[in-house]
């Protein structure tokens, strides 16, 4: 269900057959702006339609800063070296690319495990210190 169906419809289409309820908030959405009320939402699917459009990194960061604990998944045009950086945005799940190896995509996730600026989640290594 998209973003503008939400806010007239809520919840009554928006459902998967293993009942999720799934909003799809396309990359032109300025989330910082607007913020949608997210209530009872499972999973957002946040778009790249293009490899250079990076849109949906700056859309999930903002739903974190908004409170959403749900599932933000992302599908689209991703390589496994930006894996990492989505992550550290927000992103949980991927509609992955049947180009891209798995196994590969794990490796980018992990490849860094200390990191000097925020993220959506976990605290920047020069605050950890003690």
């Amino acid at each position: 269900m998209t973003l503008l169906k939400w806010t007239t419809e809520r919840l009554s289409e928006a459902t998967t057959p293993t009942h999720e309820k799934v909003l799809v908030i396309t990359n032109d959405v300025d989330i910082a702006a607007t913020p949608p009320d997210l209530t009872g939402v499972d999973v957002v699917i946040l778009d790249f339609p293009l490899f250079k459009d990076g849109r949906a990194f700056t859309q999930a960061q903002g739903l974190r800063k908004a409170g959403f604990q749900g599932d933000i998944r992302a599908t689209g045009d991703l390589f496994h070296d930006q894996m990492g950086l989505a992550v550290r945005c927000g992103f949980t799940s991927f509609d992955l690319n049947a180009e891209l190896d798995a196994d590969a995509v794990t490796q980018s996730i992990l490849r860094y495990g200390l990191f000097y600026q925020r993220a959506a989640r976990g605290a920047p290594v020069w605050e950890r210190r003690t």
